[in-house]
Order: C-alpha cells, then sequence, then structure tokens
C-alpha cells in the first residue's frame, strides 16, 4: 500500500516552517488572482501525484463548491490540477469544449444539450447538478492548469473500478488530484480480493488521502422510490464555516473530514 502519513492539521502551521522545500511552481500554472475561499487548502495537504478523495452525499450546493475551492487552493500552490467528477464519461467531450471556451451562453448551452445533463428526470440524481455546473464555471474561471475528468467512462467492470482506472490515467506524477465519490466508494479500506472501493483502487497507483465529507443539516437532491427531487438531510454538526481535519492515519476508511456546516439542494442544470 502507497499510502504516506498525513500530519495532524493541528502540527500543519509548525512543520511549514521546516527544512522540506517548497513544491515548484509548474511552469505552465499561474496563481488564481483571487482569494480561493473556505476550506482553505492546508499546504501539507497537496502535493504532487496524490489524490484528496471526498466521499459524502451527492445532490447538494456546498460539496461542489468546496470542491472547487481546494482545486484553486491546489493551484495557488503551484500544482497542476486534476478534477475527478463521478459522472458518465459521455460527458467528457462536453467538459473539454467548455474548459477551453469563453463561456458564454452558446458554449453553455452546447454543454448542457447533451447527455448526461439532458437525462430522463428519473436518472437526475445529483450528479448534474446547477452545484456542479457552477464548480465546471469555477474551474473555467480559474484557467489553465486545471483538466476535469467525467470518471465513469467504459463499459467494463463495475463502477469504483471504471472511475479509478478513469483518473489514474488522467493523472500524472506531478499533479495534484480531488475527486468527489459517493461515501461507500470514498472509504480507503484494504481487500482481500480485488477489485476493492474506488479509493483503495486508485491508492495502488498513488498517493491517496481519503475525506469524509461531513455534511450539516438541510436538504439535498436524489433519488429514491419516489423518484427524484429535494430530500432531508440530518446531517451531523459540522462547525460554522468550511473546513478540513486531517488524522494521522487511516481510521474506517478516513483520514479526517472535510465539514460542510450547511447542505442545501442543488436541482438539475437542465429542468
Amino acid at each position: 500500500m502507497r499510502l504516506r502519513p498525513v500530519l495532524v492539521f493541528a502540527a500543519l502551521t509548525a512543520l511549514a516552517c521546516s527544512a522540506s522545500a517548497p513544491p515548484a511552481v509548474h511552469p505552465d500554472v499561474p496563481p488564481p488572482a483571487a482569494d480561493c475561499g473556505d476550506p482553505v487548502m492546508p499546504s501539507k495537504l497537496a502535493a504532487p501525484g496524490r489524490v484528496v478523495v471526498l466521499g459524502g452525499r451527492q445532490g447538494t450546493r456546498e460539496a461542489p463548491r468546496a470542491m472547487g475551492n481546494l482545486a484553486c487552493g491546489a493551484l495557488a500552490l503551484g500544482y497542476p490540477v486534476v478534477v475527478g467528477l463521478d459522472i458518465p464519461g459521455s460527458a467528457q467531450g462536453g467538459i473539454n469544449a467548455w474548459m477551453q471556451s469563453g463561456g458564454t451562453a452558446t458554449d453553455q448551452k452546447a454543454l448542457l444539450s447533451a447527455a448526461p445533463w439532458t437525462d430522463a428526470p428519473e436518472l437526475q440524481d445529483g450528479r448534474t447538478s446547477r452545484a456542479v455546473f457552477d464548480l465546471l464555471e469555477q474551474l473555467r474561471r480559474l484557467g489553465k492548469g486545471v483538466s476535469v475528468v467525467a470518471m465513469d467512462a467504459g463499459l467494463t467492470g463495475d463502477k469504483d473500478s471504471r472511475m479509478a482506472a478513469t483518473m489514474a490515467a488522467t493523472m500524472t506524477a506531478e499533479a495534484f488530484g480531488v475527486a468527489y465519490v459517493d461515501e461507500h466508494a470514498g472509504e480507503l479500506v484494504p481487500v482481500e480480493e480485488p477489485p476493492g472501493s474506488f479509493a483503495w483502487q486508485l491508492s495502488q497507483t498513488y498517493d491517496v488521502v481519503p475525506l469524509r465529507v461531513k455534511h450539516g443539516p438541510g436538504t439535498r437532491w436524489g433519488c429514491g422510490e419516489d423518484g427524484c427531487g429535494e430530500i432531508t438531510l440530518r446531517g451531523l454538526k459540522a462547525g460554522s464555516q468550511p473546513s478540513i481535519t486531517l488524522a494521522a492515519e487511516v481510521r474506517a476508511g478516513f483520514q479526517g473530514t472535510l465539514s460542510l456546516p450547511t447542505s442545501r439542494s442543488s436541482p438539475p442544470a437542465v429542468k
């Protein structure tokens, strides 16, 4: 197993002054022009060849925004960034075009006029929400240095295997990655027989830090026996602002938490 211990969050500030050299700034990565927002990226969390796997619920406004802020923070530290989304690979062509576009109304229409954004209402479980589109706009504005991958690509194997293979193929040894998946897919738990979870499979190739997303009470968009729509999310007490807490080792599948105090549902980007 290729896991590297991640230091306790409280020790990060002190260690920032240690003898370890700061990351080299990638020549093709311009720094973000503005503050990245919360949660603040701990400098010791970002590292080349590392993927932070966020395991949580789909269909909230807050989770995609936090994901974009982490990508912004890694970019500010000088890393090229790979963002992995739990959506079908059929979206990849549209995402590539969007990331290279000027973000006009015509560009938006081109992105959202194809699958999976136009899937039937009973398939709209929060993965193609308005918040996910807003994340793509946030990443587009960050400019050069950010790649976005629709991880659920290919026709063989189980979903976790497909996503792990796609993310691994897109990552590089110089890049920092962040991926958002369901909680069970984000658990880094050793398995006696393959394939294992998304996080476990990806950890065989890259340094994975799994963070459990702790959602505050509110709502989310999802699907159930009665169809898809707004669902009450009981949630947990998650502080007063988005934040990251890191542990020294993986426990119960995760090595820390991303706390999101509020949860507001995000409906499909295409209604």
